[in-house]
């Protein structure tokens, strides 16, 4: 048995550190870029795809001319079976460099507050440290 010391003084309990909260760790973890982008550019693709597929089932005298316009953006786009391939490929790649560059920010941006609150704490530690003298 360990002998009883009584209880702690607060400053030995306020320099103790504690062991991070997993909901905090989950909160600012890290985003993988490349998962985000593959996930993004892969609803783009079904999204171009699909979409371009139902025009071209829906039919008509003229078919889907507001979709057309993406060929101004996409080379080889049109709505064809064959275009709505390229439309797929197109599409993945511009929702692949969205997720990825969104995944960087955010990553960037978490990373930038977590060591300002960090570097805070630090000053605020520091700063009673010295009103302790």
């Amino acid at each position: 048995m360990k002998p009883f010391r009584g209880p702690e003084s607060s400053s030995s309990l306020r320099d103790r550190p504690s062991a991070p909260d997993p909901l905090l760790l989950q909160a600012f973890a890290r985003l993988d870029k490349t998962a985000l982008g593959v996930a993004v550019g892969a609803i783009c693709a079904l999204t171009f795809w699909g979409v371009t597929t139902l025009l071209i089932a829906k039919g008509g005298r003229v078919v889907g001319p507001t979709l057309a316009l993406l060929g101004q953006y996409f080379v080889g786009y049109t709505v064809t079976p064959r275009g709505s391939v390229v439309g797929a490929m197109y599409g993945f790649l511009t929702g692949f460099l969205l997720g990825w560059i969104t995944a960087a920010i955010r990553n960037v941006i978490i990373a930038i507050y977590v060591h300002i609150v960090v570097f805070r704490a630090t000053l605020a530690k520091t700063q009673t440290f010295m009103d302790d003298l």
